[in-house]
């Protein structure tokens, strides 16, 4: 139950507003049928100050778990849980359901049951059954350049969403509009690091949706130019572009995302690995914010197919955005500059107990003699297959920077 006279100790607009930017941020991972991490929620939230073990966080969270499930919609933070352990919420959670009536007798029962009913939710108020008010729309830190004429990104409150056999005939367009939705949409595509929704609100708080006749002749072309990502109901609510699009605009990539994400642009590689500025903000615990730590994870996760590039596990759960030289801030989420790994294999690859040698023919896993004994010793020279898109596989620098000082670590060891 949240505590009567709480003080949270923050201005009310910034909490207000990291609780509209938390719930967007849940919105999306109940959608997608996925948990976050406490540490990694909070770590997305700039308005206000929180750790993962502050105390208000437990009435930050509830207020929103509360005005969701009083609203008819689940307790919308039953996505949020232990970062390691049981990747399960925490007492705080079912300490507010218990306050809500619920029956928590059974912890993983509802638990499970209450994720089921989120997810469920939230599904399907993007299909096209639903009317999309703004609020349930995700909101992504992007902008859509302007256009002389009827824009092939629609403003419109209402978005409708078409299913593919309501797009019409079979003809493929090639004008001046058609062009410029096609560089924008991949401009989107490299920035999100995902397939772009069909509607979404941009930076600036516009509701944004993609015309439904220049996603048909991108798709009519052949070979295509799209694929369709559709809700159950067939109901379109994302498009990704293929290999054939993306290839032709691949040389002007860094102009396009600057374009539609002035602030978070891809950009060359722009640390010094000799010399490095530390650019990571501190709180008070010590604990690391890392900026942009989402879009870093879902870009990498993306690229190499959701699995880990060693063990080629895709258990979501179980995969990190590893940086392969340290992070140092911003500039060093650079998608050449992460590779997904999985938990244990992160740890020994930080530890410089692994590393991975690049050669001419992609590159090999190398292990330290100290997991010679261990169920690890299996990896040593297993082949790691690079992303099929080049502009997505880890820079060869960056790798034999990690491999230098791996070699540099087992000689020590020895």
């Amino acid at each position: 139950m949240l505590r009567k006279n709480f003080s949270h100790g923050f201005a009310h607009d910034d909490w207000d507003a990291a609780k509209a930017e938390a719930r967007a941020i849940l919105i999306d991972i109940a959608r997608r049928g996925r948990t976050i991490a406490y540490s990694e929620l909070v770590e997305q939230i700039p308005q206000i100050d929180l750790s993962a073990y502050d105390d208000r966080l437990f009435h930050f969270l509830g207020e929103i778990g509360e005005a969701e499930s009083l609203a008819g919609r689940g307790i919308l933070t039953a996505t949020v849980v232990h970062k390691s352990a049981d990747r399960s919420p925490g007492g705080g959670f079912y300490e507010l359901a218990k306050h809500l009536g619920k029956n928590v007798s059974d912890r993983d029962r509802f638990w499970i049951e209450e994720l089921e009913r989120v997810s469920t939710y939230w599904r399907g108020a993007t299909s096209r059954s639903a009317i999309a008010q703004g609020h349930e729309l995700e909101r992504l830190s992007i902008m859509i350049p302007e256009y002389p004429g009827s824009h092939p990104f629609s403003r419109s409150t209402n978005p409708k969403f078409y299913r593919r056999d309501e797009l019409g005939d079979t003809a493929f367009g090639d004008t001046n509009r058609t062009r410029f939705f096609e560089k924008v949409l991949a401009g989107l595509y490299w920035s999100l690091g995902r397939a772009v929704p069909y509607a979404f609100i941009t930076k600036s708080g516009e509701v944004r949706s993609l015309d439904a006749g220049c996603v048909k002749f991108l798709l009519n072309r052949q070979p295509p130019q799209i694929r369709l990502v559709c809700d159950p109901v067939g109901a379109i609510i994302a498009v990704e572009p293929t290999d054939a699009l993306l290839g032709a605009y691949q040389e002007r990539r860094t102009k396009l995302v600057s374009q539609v994400s002035p602030e978070e642009a891809l950009l060359p590689l722009d640390f010094d690995l000799d010399a490095p500025v530390d650019e990571r903000r501190r709180v008070l615990s010590e604990q690391i914010i890392r900026d942009g730590a989402a879009s870093f994870r879902a870009t990498v996760l993306s690229a190499w197919e959701n699995r880990c590039a060693i063990t080629k596990t895709k258990v979501e759960a179980v995969l990190d955005a590893a940086h392969i030289f340290r992070y140092l801030g911003p500039k060093t989420n650079d998608v050449r500059n992460g590779m997904p790994l999985r938990t244990d294999i992160h740890r020994l690859f930080d530890l410089h107990l692994l590393t991975i040698v690049p050669n001419e023919g992609g590159a090999r896993v190398s292990i330290s003699k100290m997991l010679g004994t261990t169920i690890y010793r299996k990896l040593d020279q297993a082949l790691v297959t690079f992303p099929r898109n080049a502009s997505f596989a880890p820079d060869f620098r960056i790798l034999e920077y990690h491999a230098q000082a791996f070699r540099l670590a087992e000689a020590a060891r020895m």
